[in-house]
């Protein structure tokens, strides 16, 4: 009779498998950081280029208001970006002939601010622009 007598198996140290799972997880943290950075950029690139085109809109506004054509609408419009006062809350008179024809003056140069602020958000936020242009259309019927 013959009697089998097994081999005694060779353990892999502990340290070696220690080393591979600290590699595994390594990685595995490598690859998700890796993801998230990017993210992390495209979500600086939007902001920054938000803030660029608020700050465009805002400088050309400002131009506009501050044209000889805009004078008789300062005094019920507040100065780009303030809020507007209590007094021009207030405020019921309806617009002169020399106020309704400063809005049509300055109107349509105001239109190409908003435009270039659209043109500057198409470039990193697209599907954003539509949403924009809505809210700008909606003011217009309103001052229709």
């Amino acid at each position: 009779m013959t009697i089998k007598t097994s081999k005694p198996t060779q353990r892999v140290p502990r340290s070696s498998s220690g080393i591979t799972r600290i590699a595994i997880y390594v990685a595995a943290a490598a690859m998700f950081t890796a993801c998230f950075t990017a993210a992390q950029r495209k979500e600086q690139a939007i902001r920054e280029n938000s803030q660029l085109a608020s700050a465009t809109l805002n400088r050309c506004i400002r131009a506009v208001y501050d044209s000889a054509d805009y004078a008789p609408l300062r005094a019920h419009i507040p100065v780009p970006p303030s809020p507007i006062t209590l007094e021009q809350l207030t405020d019921s008179a309806f617009a002169t002939d020399d106020e309704s024809r400063a809005e049509f003056a300055v109107h349509p140069r105001a239109n190409a601010c908003r435009q270039q602020e659209l043109d500057q958000l198409m470039k990193q936020t697209p599907s954003f622009v539509p949403i924009v242009a809505s809210a700008y259309s909606r003011g217009e019927d309103a001052l229709i």
